[in-house]
């Protein structure tokens, strides 16, 4: 959090579609702890992260974090057979996708076998930050 504060409007992530400031960064990852929150989600809880890398996906990794959950990632190439196994493996409850064009299907049925809610990070969008256990 020093960082944020010294360098708040500096880039600190970037992909093809968008460039997230260092104060972005922490506003997004807010965000998404509190969505995860809604859901749920408390320390220890393990959360699997699907989509395509962007940087929404730090986002989230900062998120979960946040929440003092734990992350296991979950490539949006691979057969859901795949992202089945190292859910159920994990045993991660719930996967928060990043996709707003859509969903891998993989994923999707990956996540369904496993017995995960599937959530997407676009929810989000019009949340409060998360300023710490609302429970």
């Amino acid at each position: 959090m020093e960082r944020i504060a010294a360098e708040r409007d500096r880039p600190a992530v970037a992909d093809e579609h968008r460039t997230l400031s260092y104060a972005g960064l922490a506003a997004e990852a807010r965000r998404i702890a509190a969505l995860l929150e809604d859901e749920g989600v408390r320390p220890g809880t393990v959360v699997g992260v699907g989509g395509a890398r962007c940087a929404g996906v730090i986002a989230a990794f900062l998120a979960i974090e946040l929440v003092g959950a734990l992350y296991v990632p979950a490539d949006e190439t691979w057969p859901a057979a795949r992202v089945r196994d190292v859910l159920d493996q994990a045993g991660a409850s719930l996967l928060i996708t990043m996709d707003a064009q859509g969903v891998a299907p993989a994923l999707l049925e990956g996540a369904a076998e496993a017995g995960c809610r599937v959530v997407g990070a676009s929810r989000a969008d019009g949340l409060a930050p998360w300023a710490g256990s609302r429970a």
